[in-house]
C-alpha cells in the first residue's frame, strides 16, 4: 500500500528533500548535472515507525521502495 508524507533526501544534502504524496510518490528537483548527464543518486527514505533506507535510484529513474514497520 502507499505510504504519505514519508520523508526523501539525497542522501548526505538534507535540504534537498521532499515527501510522498497520497499515491506514495514524490520527486527531488535539483540534480547534479554533467556532461554525460547525471550520476544515480542516493536518497535516504524515513518515517517514524518504519526501518529507514538508503536507495540508489538512476538518472530519470523510477523505483517502488518497500518500507518496513519496525517493532513498537
Amino acid at each position: 500500500e502507499p505510504i504519505s508524507e514519508i520523508r526523501v533526501h539525497k542522501e548526505n544534502m538534507d535540504p534537498d528533500q521532499a515527501a510522498t504524496d497520497e499515491k506514495g510518490e514524490f520527486s527531488l528537483k535539483s540534480i547534479s548535472g554533467g556532461l554525460f548527464g547525471c550520476p544515480a543518486m542516493s536518497v535516504v527514505v524515513s518515517k517514524e515507525g518504519y526501518a529507514t533506507q538508503r536507495v540508489k535510484i538512476n538518472n530519470a529513474g523510477h523505483r517502488i521502495i518497500r518500507l518496513k514497520r519496525t517493532p513498537e
